[in-house]
């Protein structure tokens, strides 16, 4: 049966609400129980789940708040998915943030938080509650590359500054290339009340932010697709200024076999075949090129670089 007030926070009935109950909800956050077959003191909602709302209780009851007993309809879904703001900032080259922050007035205690992100662009530094959560507990689940699971629970009562945000994330940027712009997805975000009571988060992107986060810092050229190739190809880059761009194509004797003039160009990735350069295989005559290694050389302003493909047929 579930216990109310401050015994259902005392996990390991030693009389007192402290930190060894956190330790327990902390060891058993994220597991699931079979309801009526196991039993679980750190379930302190008796709903099968040891997740955020179970850490928000504990929390409460560490303070030494006195608990509201938990209501057979505390679960039920609200009508709509509460609004989080997803912004990005670039503060350093190699230094991607993330902010999650209520675009609506919201009363949270807790937020549990699954992102994705892909290790080969992007590694983590810190994940940290923000000030919506102030003196916050923080449970990170066992890390894996390209996953990070956290969870905060404040423990300090009073109302958050409208917009104060739930959770601050900082990324180092170990490749600074077009993948950046697809390197972080916020998966899953739930909150928690004051009674435990959770709300899926609908997780919204700032489009303007992202945009001049993933913005490249430096301009490169990258390999051509498909490669080999037979009769046409795909030339991508990217540009960390505006600059007028120009492709010169070689055969193997360094004699121009064509020059594709892109004209002038924003900073930013040009990657998908609606943007990257594009050759049809001809020489400047129209005339199908030969079979061979040919060479492909971008000049951007200040920047050139060149690289090798394959014409085979």
């Amino acid at each position: 049966a579930r216990r109310a007030g401050r015994e259902a926070t005392d996990l390991n009935d030693d009389g007192a609400n402290d930190i060894i109950d956190i330790i327990l909800v902390a060891q058993a956050f994220g597991t699931t129980i079979e309801i009526g077959v196991e039993v679980a003191v750190t379930d302190i909602t008796d709903d099968g789940s040891i997740d955020i709302s179970d850490l928000v209780l504990a929390a409460q009851g560490f303070v030494g708040g006195v608990l509201l007993p938990v209501a057979d309809d505390i679960f039920a879904a609200p009508t709509s998915p509460a609004p989080v703001s997803v912004i990005y900032a670039r503060p350093a080259p190699d230094r991607l943030d993330v902010t999650l922050a209520p675009l609506a007035p919201a009363d949270a205690s807790g937020v549990q938080l699954a992102l994705s992100y892909n290790p080969a662009v992007l590694e983590v530094i810190d994940a940290a509650a923000g000030d919506a959560l102030p003196a916050a507990f923080r449970l990170v689940n066992e890390p894996r590359p390209g996953q990070l699971d956290v969870a905060f629970a404040r423990v300090t009562a009073g109302d958050a500054p409208e917009g104060a945000p739930y959770a601050r994330l900082a990324f180092r940027v170990k490749a600074d290339d077009y993948r950046l712009q697809n390197a972080v997805r916020v998966d899953r975000i739930v909150t928690a009340d004051d009674r435990g009571l959770r709300r899926r988060a609908l997780p919204t992107v700032d489009a303007e932010s992202l945009a001049a986060a993933v913005a490249p810092r430096a301009s490169r050229l990258y390999q051509n697709y498909p490669n080999p190739f037979n009769p046409e190809t795909w030339i991508p880059f990217q540009l960390g200024d505006v600059a007028d761009v120009t492709i010169h194509i070689y055969d193997t004797s360094g004699q121009v076999v064509r020059v594709l003039d892109l004209g002038r160009r924003s900073a930013g990735h040009y990657v998908a075949r609606d943007g990257a350069a594009y050759w049809d295989g001809r020489n400047a005559l129209g005339e199908r090129v030969a079979s061979g290694t040919y060479v492909y050389a971008i000049e951007a302003g200040a920047y050139a670089e060149m690289r090798r493909f394959v014409v085979l047929k």
